[in-house]
């Protein structure tokens, strides 16, 4: 079960991840430099969605990964931090295949 979840996380923060550089860089650059204002909306809408799977699938996986409040909080500085969460990526990777592991000892 944690590494359902483990798993998750990951894939959510990555999606997080690409869909807030596609928001700064070709949403923003289309709304402020060709002028397109409805550029930004859905962008905008799927990267809050995103986001806040993000966080319930954390404040989920939060008791069932064991994770410290810090470890938890370094997951969601880097969703508002641009590339960061794919810097994170090959952290959450080895912990998952550590507990993948365990589970097959």
């Amino acid at each position: 079960m944690p590494a359902f979840w483990l798993r998750v996380v990951r894939a959510l923060s990555v999606l997080d991840g690409l869909s807030y550089v596609y928001l700064l860089f070709h949403a923003i650059y289309s709304k402020r430099i060709m002028g397109d204002e409805e550029a930004i909306q859905t962008p905008g809408m799927i990267h809050g969605f995103i986001f806040t799977a993000l966080v319930i699938a954390l404040l989920v996986a939060l008791p069932i990964l064991a994770w410290s409040l810090r470890r938890a909080a370094l997951v969601v500085v880097c969703a508002f931090v641009p590339f960061a969460p794919f810097f994170l990526e090959g952290s959450l990777r080895r912990e998952q295949i550590a507990l993948q592991e365990q589970k097959s000892k």
